[in-house]
């Protein structure tokens, strides 16, 4: 069994409502049916909660201007999950009926894993969420997904036992999370192809309140700060895939782990050496 949570936006911009609701919809639909727990005091979340019967955590640790911490985020979903494996999701992204099937090969081979996707982009204004829609998002998809980050997460409770402040959707976060499981040992795996998620091709908006711009600078700089060099990994760099038909393969040969390890740490080094910053040469 699985215990999914999210930080959704306010539901009070129309858009923003009506993709955060499908998504919800989508994850409701996942058999077993997930706990879900939805995090956060934004308008809107509350009532979402009682209309689909999911857990709300409303009380945040948040920054000056009022974005939450993933950190906090995490510490408080690990603590109110009833289950030992978790999935954090951005709060727009649909997930497919395959997630489950991904989660019981991985788990049957590791005591500890953390499994990773990133969404197409698709058009699903007119996408009705009901039982085999992922048919017809795939027939909507405008852009294959990002070869960086990821906005689905998938691990087992310890993995990450603590994490430093950073901030949510504010860019360079999920690298950290990647790095973070490889630099411990622990198979990260890239379920991009066999999980399939969604998100929509849309304008964005923030968590800031109010009238923010979305990626605050300040905010943006916080999480460039914390992951520095060492802990910037993309999501093609991870050590494992699952390819189209959910069959698991290594990316880095007989021991990925410690080899994708010490790339990791040269060029963490290089971009200290010669001043370079993440996302930048």
């Amino acid at each position: 069994m699985l215990t999914l949570f999210a930080c959704p936006k306010a539901f009070t911009d129309p858009q923003t409502a009506t993709i955060q609701r499908k998504a919800i919809q989508s994850w409701c639909l996942l058999q077993p049916r997930p706990q879900i727990l939805l995090l956060g005091d934004e308008p809107g979340i509350a009532e979402v909660c009682k209309e689909f019967d999911l857990e709300h955590v409303p009380h945040l640790a948040r920054t000056p201007a009022g974005t939450p911490l993933l950190s906090d985020v995490f510490q408080q979903a690990q603590a109110r999950a009833k289950h030992p494996i978790l999935a954090y999701v951005n709060a727009d992204i649909l997930i497919s009926a395959r997630l489950p099937a991904a989660i019981e090969k991985l788990a049957a081979r590791w005591k500890k894993f953390l499994l990773v996707s990133s969404p197409h982009i698709v058009d699903f204004a007119e996408l009705p969420i009901r039982p085999e829609w992922e048919a017809e998002a795939m027939d909507k998809i405008l852009c294959a997904p990002t070869t960086s980050g990821a906005d689905l997460f998938v691990f087992v409770r310890g993995v990450f036992r603590r994490l430093p402040p950073l901030i949510v959707g504010r860019l360079y976060w999920d690298e950290w999370l990647m790095s973070h499981a490889v630099l411990r040992h622990i198979p990260v795996i890239d379920g991009t192809r066999f999980v399939l998620t969604f998100h929509p091709r849309v304008a964005f908006t923030s968590h800031l309140r109010p009238h923010a711009v979305y990626y605050s600078p300040a905010e943006k700089a916080h999480n460039r700060r914390i992951v520095g060099s060492l802990y910037w990994m993309p999501r093609r760099r991870v050590p494992y895939f699952l390819d189209d038909e959910g069959h698991l393969h290594s990316r880095y040969g007989r021991f990925p782990v410690t080899k994708l390890q010490l790339i990791t740490y040269i060029l963490g080094f290089l971009r200290w050496v010669i001043g370079m910053r993440p996302g930048e040469g």
